[in-house]
């Protein structure tokens, strides 16, 4: 699902930031086989690794620019009820809803002082809440990106894996 791969990537990212603060002080937390090398050398010289994660942490980031303009929608679509998250007719629109600003502007209030709903979504996974609870009829525009954000596979692998899969059978019964 979309939601969690994308609060991977930013778990990653963060990860990436915090070994490069701690190798520049000298802190090997997480790099143990590095800290004996250290410690049997004696000397340690930060910059070609904090230059590699910095090279690394750019190179990741612009694997992923693309999908990261969908935070506001994603994030609003784990918690529509969470005041802080931002989402807008503007951003709904960079992933190409037809919604009139004043519907999704209504829609938007409404949905987000709807205590049934709110219930709800501390009881249930967000499929289920969107698919299910949240009425279509009276929330169209925001049902619609619920089920696209998730029903996006955050990974081609489930489809590469079948291919792999229906490829071996054929040839198996290509051979017979």
């Amino acid at each position: 699902m979309l939601p969690t791969m994308m609060s991977d990537v930013a778990a990653f990212q963060s990860k990436l930031n915090l070994f490069s603060q701690q190798l520049e002080l000298g802190n090997f937390t997480h790099f143990p086989v590095l800290q004996s090398q250290v410690a049997r050398s004696g000397s340690f010289t930060p910059g070609p690794y904090c230059a590699y994660l910095t090279e690394l942490k750019e190179e990741f980031s612009s694997r992923v620019a693309d999908i990261e303009i969908l935070e506001p929608v994603l994030a609003f679509t784990e918690n529509p009820f969470d005041g802080v998250v931002q989402v807008t007719s503007d951003c709904v629109a960079t992933i190409k809803f037809e919604v009139e600003k004043a519907l999704f502007e209504d829609q938007l209030t409404d949905l987000q002082h709807n205590n049934i709903l709110k219930g709800r979504h501390r009881k249930e996974n967000l499929a289920v809440l969107w698919l299910t609870y949240v009425p279509k009829k009276s929330y169209a525009a925001f049902v619609m990106c619920a089920q696209k954000i998730l029903t996006c596979l955050g990974s081609t692998y489930v489809y590469e894996t079948s291919f792999s899969t229906m490829g071996a059978i054929k040839a198996a019964f290509s051979s017979n």
